[in-house]
């Protein structure tokens, strides 16, 4: 047991032995947090480092997304598709119809740029 000590309000150096117990109690608890908290941030600085270590590289973009140039060039063959498709074509269901199916070509050259290496 530790000597005895003093009041905090009177000086006095004359602790009953209950009072002098719990305030041990207390700082024993106090050290146990102390020694906890040290070891869950150990803990955390070596979860933090493990996964900095294992980040990957951000992306630009999504995977599988096509530049911008590309996209512009099938917006262009798009437009194009629809302008002489109503220069020729009279009929709304034929326009509407040839818009689909330029639609589809593109979607279709599109998923297979992206899935073939260059």
């Amino acid at each position: 047991m530790t000597p005895a000590r003093t009041c905090c309000r009177t000086g006095s150096r004359a602790l009953s032995k209950e009072r002098a117990r719990a305030r041990e109690a207390r700082e024993a608890s106090r050290a146990a947090e102390v020694v906890a908290a040290t070891a869950r941030r150990e803990k955390a600085a070596k979860r933090r480092a493990a996964r900095d270590k294992l980040a990957l590289p951000q992306r630009r973009r999504r995977y599988g997304a096509l530049p911008g140039r590309v996209l512009a060039q099938l917006v262009a063959v798009f437009l194009a598709v629809q302008v002489v498709g109503s220069v020729f074509v009279h009929s709304w269901r034929t326009r509407i119809s040839v818009a689909v199916l330029a639609a589809a070509v593109l979607i279709v050259y599109a998923k297979t740029r992206r899935s073939t290496p260059r």
